[in-house]
């Protein structure tokens, strides 16, 4: 019986990458930080309340109308729902009121109450929520 070792065996042998291997680790890292990303900006956004433009402020202040805290988390619930479903320009309409929001920046555009609502007639949205 032979003990004898062969050196060479023991020889460490360097590790190459392959072109394809490199390609492809690097094309989806992009992908996957992207889709990281959309996910995190959507969920912040979830969790801010809704802003008042100055214009729906004005709005607001001729019409006499006032909001309370609980009225606003509902309207920050409500644009959130709208979020969800991919809207962009939603009215929320409550018992007293309705709003224009614009849902990517949550912020409210304008607001009327039930008297304001004249012609019954609202343009330029691409949903509507009902605040209950």
């Amino acid at each position: 019986m032979n003990n004898t070792i062969n050196p060479s065996f023991f020889v460490a042998r360097p590790v190459e990458k392959t072109a394809s291997t490199a390609k492809v680790g690097a094309a989806a890292a992009p992908a996957a930080q992207e889709s990281f990303r959309q996910v995190l900006e959507r969920q912040l956004q979830q969790s801010q309340p809704v802003q008042f433009s100055a214009h729906a402020k004005e709005r607001m202040a001729s019409r006499q109308m006032t909001l309370g805290t609980a009225e606003v988390g509902k309207i920050t619930d409500a644009v959130d729902r709208a979020a969800d479903k991919g809207s962009r320009n939603t009215l929320v309409i409550g018992d007293d009121y309705a709003l224009i929001v614009n849902v990517p920046n949550r912020t409210v555009i304008t607001a009327m109450n039930r008297s304001g609502m004249n012609e019954n007639v609202v343009t330029n949205i691409d949903s509507t929520v009902f605040v209950e």
